[in-house]
């Protein structure tokens, strides 16, 4: 009766293990199946280079929200298409799970009013990051 109750608790556990191991695997497929389309990060935006960015002019972000679902990111992401704004998604991993930052940006102190104009005129929830 013992090696019965060993074994049908080992099998447990290798049951689990494996469901363990395809759930992070799916979430990293998924990733990889994303990242590639979304890329775009702060370094292709040069602005931290001295030629490139004026000291007395300070640069703003706009951030949407960061999202553990695809499909909320999907929708933010068709929403700022259709308003004609460029979005950034950057993968990050928050409290063990996979999550996505939603951002516009980087702009300067003219074009965030203009940015902010048209998002609060769409009913979108956003907050401003300096840098």
């Amino acid at each position: 009766m013992q090696k019965f109750l060993r074994l049908f608790i080992l099998i447990i556990l290798f049951v689990i293990a494996i469901l363990w191991y395809l759930y992070d695997r799916g979430d990293d497929l998924n990733f990889k199946k994303y990242y590639h389309k979304y890329k775009n990060t702060v370094s292709e935006y040069k602005l931290f280079s001295k030629e490139s960015r004026n000291p007395s002019e300070a640069t703003y972000f706009v951030q949407l929200g960061i999202f553990a679902k695809q499909e909320e990111v999907d929708k933010i992401r068709a929403i700022t298409i259709l308003l004609g704004l460029k979005i950034d998604l950057s993968k990050q991993i928050l409290k063990g799970r996979l999550v996505t930052k939603v951002t516009l940006g980087p702009y300067n102190k003219k074009t965030l009013s203009n940015t902010e104009k048209i998002l609060k005129k769409n009913n979108i929830k956003y907050l401003v990051i300096n840098e």
